[in-house]
């Protein structure tokens, strides 16, 4: 089987909003700047930094976060720029994988010993989720292991 990536789509209208609101924040502070400066009034330095910085977070977030993905393929699940903890793998193997359980965000693996470990899904639409979904019933046939959807 081909290997699938779930990867963040950052062309849906919210991702959109995001970097309208970024925009149009960096704009209003940058402009409020200039003004004051030219008018030589003095410049509020403080609320000026905090407004631009926010703004610009608010350009960039989606951005930041297109780089976190998920990919499925032979082997297993890999965690791609992942905040991983102790004890927290970025790999999953088919074949330690028992069970694994599809929730509204989130993946719920449960490996053959019997503990479980869970990967918060990447910002997806709907047709990636049902994309997804068919190709975990494929390799839940192909690597014998149980599918549940919550």
């Amino acid at each position: 089987m081909k290997e699938f990536n779930l990867q963040v789509d950052t062309s849906t209208s919210y991702m959109k909003v995001f970097r309208a609101i970024g925009i149009i924040g960096v704009i209003l502070f940058a402009t409020s700047f200039v003004l004051e400066w030219t008018k030589g009034e003095d410049i509020d330095w403080i609320n000026t930094v905090t407004g631009i910085i926010y703004s610009s977070i608010f350009l960039f977030f989606p951005e930041i976060l297109r780089k976190q993905s998920l990919t499925f393929n032979e082997e297993g699940i890999l965690r791609h720029n992942y905040n991983t903890y102790w004890g927290e793998k970025n790999e999953f193997e088919w074949d330690n994988i028992s069970e694994l359980t599809l929730r509204k965000n989130k993946i719920v693996i449960k490996n053959k010993v019997g503990s479980s470990e869970r990967i918060k899904l990447p910002v997806y639409t709907n047709e990636q989720l049902s994309e997804l979904k068919t190709y975990l019933k494929e390799m839940a046939e192909v690597k014998e292991f149980e599918l549940k959807e919550k």
